[in-house]
């Protein structure tokens, strides 16, 4: 028997089976509430395997679409985060950078208790003193404690003054090796690095390749000095000379270039210095 139902006809049935089933999902969850102190990650995950076939193993094709939706569900928080960072930082650019200290009020003791407004003496300071301060501060400190202050600290926070060295005092490791090359560059598109002069590769550093280092000669047009030693365990990738002589070729401005001597030979450390004109300095 050939099905005369016309395509459009059926493809709305399909579409409205889907719905169903994504409502059937949906109500499954309701019940779940994150905001209740008792609702720990096993509660999570035990409501979730409720959405499965109690025979489903990880190969199974409801389980493949349940563990892609976590990626999907960090990469929408991450980019709320990114969201909400850029509204503070533009918000905090239009306000005053404050300081608030106690009044001395000596001459009024005895007398009526003054007002909030009189109790406190509050100092504006120019943003260029502010930052001054703040370059006694290392990256980490910035990112991690001033920047979280308020709306106008969070913006001074991303001045590209503050910002001409990127490195592991800044909190730039990859211990955990979840940082890849696309979220490094991603990093460094960010405003607040478009001065930057030194940068040194984190940690269990990524793997350089000619496409590699000229994207990052891009993002960094003012970099002077570039530490590309990667990892001294015999198993981590190796800086080769020609590498080397590619970051000494693509970046215009460098003058220093740190780097373990690992597979570098002395043809390459002479070809290196005519083209930089300097010293190649090896970490010890």
């Amino acid at each position: 028997m050939s099905n005369n139902t016309p395509p459009a006809k059926r493809r709305a049935k399909r579409k409205a089976a889907d719905a169903d089933i994504d409502a059937d999902e949906t109500s499954a969850l309701a019940s779940l509430d994150l905001s209740k102190s008792k609702t720990g990650p096993t509660a999570i995950a035990a409501a979730l395997l409720t959405l499965l076939p109690d025979n489903a193993s990880r190969q199974h094709a409801m389980a493949q679409k349940l563990t892609k939706a976590f990626s999907l569900v960090i990469s929408e928080l991450e980019n709320r985060s990114n969201k909400l960072a850029r509204e503070s930082e533009s918000q905090g650019t239009r306000k005053p950078i404050a300081f608030r200290f106690p009044a001395h009020d000596e001459g009024k003791q005895g007398e009526e208790r003054v007002s909030e407004e009189e109790a406190w003496s509050t100092i504006h300071l120019p943003e260029e003193s502010f930052l001054n301060i703040m370059k006694f501060l290392t990256g980490r400190q910035i990112v991690k404690c001033a920047s979280l202050t308020n709306k106008a600290w969070l913006s001074a926070s991303r001045n590209p003054l503050l910002w001409d060295s990127l490195d592991n005092s800044c909190g730039l490791t990859n211990a955990n090796k979840k940082l890849n090359m696309t979220a490094l560059q991603n990093l460094l598109r960010r405003p607040q690095f478009a001065s930057l002069k030194h940068l040194m590769m984190p940690r269990n550093a990524l793997k350089l390749s000619a496409k590699s280092i000229k994207q990052l000669s891009k993002l960094c047009p003012c970099l002077e000095s570039f530490s590309v030693g990667f990892a001294t365990d015999i198993t981590g990738p190796k800086m080769k000379g020609a590498d080397l002589i590619e970051v000494a070729e693509t970046f215009s401005n460098l003058n220093a270039i740190h780097t373990h001597m690992w597979s570098i030979t002395s043809m390459d450390i002479v070809s290196v210095a005519k083209i930089m004109e300097c010293k190649i300095v090896p970490i010890i």
